[in-house]
């Protein structure tokens, strides 16, 4: 079984990612070199077997990431895989890729995708690297793969990272509009070998992120349950697989990797690396999608 009461993990399938999100603690540059792996990850058959092994440690829920995970393009038929498990499966995209033939084809096998947006601003998602070749989403396109998502019954979830780019901004009016189930509000967390937010000047102070959550704190009474986690809640309280395949921690402020799951299996694997329960708990981990 999995670290006692932790039912979630996050399957950081791709590395390669479109977007250049300048706050990114994904890049995964040290998994492709020590590793080999391409950016588009494990083949086939390795993830699916990776898949196996969470299921088979009790994981419940199981969230496909990356990177951009739309990239693979066997990745609705892991999703199918992953659901006739009996795993709920949900996904984190930039939205991009996400249209009414790929909802099609994972319809029924898909309970959850969550897009990340940063800004109600486009011009600040581009600031903020949230964009193609500096050309962000516009609003009238996350709100209609929001419309796609709803109307295919899969809950929807938004995905925003707070810097010192975008603390002071009101998002309440484009969260309204786009109606999710629950949106995910991080701190953007400084990763060693990941990402440098003070060489950037993005790192967000406390007191800033305590800003954001002040301005939005009366979302949740308009029926959108709204998730604020700072630094100290995002550290250590996440099961998260990377593109090589390995269990991977942050409790030292830069990631640890353990051996391929698809290798030594996943209980084995799970033991080098550190995921605290409490935690995972406390910041609302466990939830009904």
């Amino acid at each position: 079984m999995p670290t006692a009461n932790v039912t979630t993990v996050n399957f950081h399938l791709v590395k390669h990612c479109p977007m250049a999100c300048n706050f990114c603690y994904a890049r995964f540059e040290d998994v492709i070199r020590d590793t080999k792996v391409s950016k588009l990850g494990l083949p086939t058959e390795k993830a699916r077997t990776v898949v196996t092994e969470l299921a088979a440690l009790g994981f419940k829920k199981i969230n496909f990431a990356g990177g951009e995970p739309l990239l693979r393009k066997d990745l609705p038929e892991l999703i199918r895989y992953a659901k006739s498990l009996g795993l709920v499966t949900s996904i984190i995209t930039n939205g991009q890729l996400i249209t009414a033939d790929w909802i099609k084809s994972v319809y029924g096998h898909l309970d959850q995708i969550g897009i990340s947006v940063d800004s109600a601003l486009p011009e600040r998602r581009a600031q903020m690297g949230r964009a193609i070749n500096g050309k962000p989403l516009t609003n009238e396109d996350y709100l209609d793969r929001a419309t796609l998502i709803r109307l295919a019954h899969i809950s929807l979830k938004i995905n925003s990272v707070v810097t010192a780019q975008n603390f002071d901004e009101d998002m309440n009016g484009f969260i309204r509009q786009l109606a999710p189930q629950r949106w995910k509000v991080f701190q953007a967390l400084q990763i060693d070998g990941q990402n440098n937010l003070d060489a950037a000047f993005l790192r967000c102070p406390d007191q800033a992120f305590d800003l954001f959550k002040r301005t939005h704190a009366g979302l949740s009474a308009q029926g959108i349950r709204a998730v604020f986690e700072g630094n100290d809640d995002m550290t250590a309280s996440y099961a998260m697989v990377d593109p090589f395949g390995r269990f991977y921690d942050n409790i030292e402020g830069a990631y640890r990797y353990s051996q391929p799951i698809w290798k030594v299996g996943g209980t084995t694997a799970l033991s080098q690396v550190v995921v605290d329960a409490g935690k995972f708990i406390a910041r609302g981990g466990e939830y009904k999608v």
